[in-house]
């Protein structure tokens, strides 16, 4: 059971000691040749960023010795075993993991929602962890949940650089290989969703973008100190992989986690319940905000006018609203 990040982090020097004897005893597999972010390139960097098997390959996020922080909709309802692959590439080692969680308020039909009725769903919470059995000390550090107030007004503003690691494939339409490869790329944040939970990044018709496999992995930024943290989780984007993907705050996943497994990742002096405040950036000039609602009642009850109305016409919008689903493109899990 992980008892609390100070304790966790306090058992390094023991853990750096048994790391040879953990990876030793891990499982190697006989890998094929290799091939592999869109647009992007592998790298040995950000070590602490790895391959998870579950129902589908997805990545995932160290965030302590023996916990990583991944997408909800890499697994199943019922899910088996777990594998957990470390290094740069899939063929190396890898272990079973112990169990994995997943957050509560995740909205697994959501993606169906979209399409019955045509609206994209921003709170998901598409966010799960995956406990190991043994700790793996990344060579290059964990990565850490973004959770200081100016480090994200600093860094989380639109057309602000990110950087966005995986192991997903490189382009929409291949096969997933056997084994895959770490790859990193840059891109801009392009919007945040209403409730500010989650942020798009990514342009239409660009090249840089996540694909099947990045499901889970790390969205990155530099704090004030020059050093990474996790701003965001991969949750899904476009089936082509090249207009862009959502991407939910890594902090809402962190008060869950706290409370399920005892840690303290959020700092003990947080003033709001993700430890920051999420609030939309203004609007570009050049966006007409002239009635638009401004009081949490106001979207709620607007919302639930539009769901209704939705809803009597459903039946006779389903084909169009498919189609025009199918043409966006805009729900599919990475």
């Amino acid at each position: 059971m992980l008892t609390s990040l100070s304790t966790l982090m306090s058992s390094l020097v023991l853990a750096m000691a048994s790391a040879d004897g953990a990876a030793a005893s891990a499982e190697w597999t006989t890998p094929s040749a290799p091939t592999s972010i869109a647009g992007g390139t592998d790298t040995e960097d950000f070590d602490s960023v790895v391959a998870i098997k579950g129902v589908g390959a997805c990545t995932g996020v160290m965030i302590a010795p023996t916990l990583v922080l991944t997408a909800a909709h890499c697994f199943g309802e019922n899910e088996g075993e777990i594998e957990v692959y470390f290094g740069a590439k899939t063929g190396g080692a890898s272990t079973v993991a112990k169990r994995y969680g997943v957050h509560p308020s995740y909205c697994r039909t959501c993606a169906e929602e979209a399409a019955e009725f045509g609206y994209a769903y921003d709170e998901r919470y598409d966010y799960a962890y995956v406990e190991l059995r043994e700790p793996y000390i990344p060579r290059d550090g964990f990565l850490i949940p973004l959770t200081d107030q100016q480090d994200w007004d600093d860094t989380m503003q639109i057309g602000n650089a990110v950087t966005l690691v995986g192991f997903g494939l490189t382009k929409a339409g291949e096969s997933l290989p056997s084994v895959r490869s770490r790859r990193l790329v840059t891109t801009i944040i392009d919007r945040f969703s209403d409730n500010g939970l989650e942020f798009f990044a990514g342009q239409e018709g660009g090249e840089r973008n996540t694909c099947n496999g990045d499901s889970g992995g790390p969205i990155i930024v530099m704090n004030r100190e020059g050093e990474p943290r996790v701003a965001g989780i991969t949750s899904r984007g476009t089936k082509n992989c090249s207009d862009g993907a959502w991407y939910g705050v890594a902090a809402v996943a962190l008060q869950w986690i706290d409370d399920e497994l005892d840690t303290e990742f959020l700092p003990a002096d947080c003033e709001s319940r993700y430890c920051l405040e999420l609030e939309l950036p203004e609007a570009p000039a050049m966006r007409c905000a002239a009635g638009r609602p401004t009081s949490r009642a106001a979207w709620t009850l607007l919302g639930l006018i539009l769901w209704l109305r939705r809803r009597r016409r459903a039946r006779g919008l389903e084909t169009e609203t498919n189609d025009f689903l199918a043409a966006r493109r805009i729900d599919s899990p990475r």
